[in-house]
């Protein structure tokens, strides 16, 4: 039934997506979030000594290239399927919320990343831009978020696993973590 639910949950929050997920609906909730990643990404892009300049939500080099950071850029869809599997998996309310509030901006931080590095690349090795954005990055972001979900249901394991510990030591820890989540 856990797996049901857990599937069902994916599915719906997958469906929401897709359906929320056209400019219409989306586009002037997430442009001032383009605006604040072209910002960002200049100013790492500066931080990283290399020369950009910022027009709205184009970020481009003096030499030529430029790119646009459009909602595609913002890395939305992985942060939605962590977020939906976090609240899909059975585990405790605190733990959940523990889960969104370290590894959604720990997602954000890596897109961030990924956007200075995509434009430093396009400056300095152009030709290798288009395997960079649409293979590179895309395969990192895709084990990155399932590594963030992976480390977040191993520590809601380990937690389970001390909480059935048996007396001693490890059960006076156990006992105290049951009391903390109310369990």
């Amino acid at each position: 039934m856990r797996r049901f639910r857990f599937a069902l949950i994916l599915v719906l929050a997958g469906l929401a997506c897709w359906a929320g997920y056209r400019d219409a609906v989306v586009g002037p909730l997430v442009q001032p979030l383009e605006v604040l990643a072209a910002r960002v990404t200049a100013g790492l892009v500066h931080a990283l000594g290399t020369e950009a300049v910022l027009a709205g939500t184009v970020v481009y080099h003096p030499g030529g290239f430029a790119f646009q950071i459009s909602r595609g850029c913002l890395g939305l869809v992985p942060l939605a399927l962590l977020a939906a599997g976090i609240v899909a998996c059975p585990a405790p309310g605190r733990k959940k919320l523990w889960g969104l509030l370290a590894g959604l901006p720990a997602l954000a931080a890596l897109n961030l990343l990924r956007l200075a590095q995509l434009f430093i690349t396009g400056v300095r090795w152009p030709g290798a831009f288009d395997v960079a954005h649409e293979v590179v990055w895309q395969v990192i972001v895709v084990v990155a978020t399932l590594g963030i979900w992976l480390v977040w249901v191993r520590w809601v394991d380990r937690s389970r696993e001390l909480l059935a510990a048996p007396a001693g030591r490890e059960g006076k820890r156990a006992d105290a973590l049951r009391r903390r989540d109310g369990t």
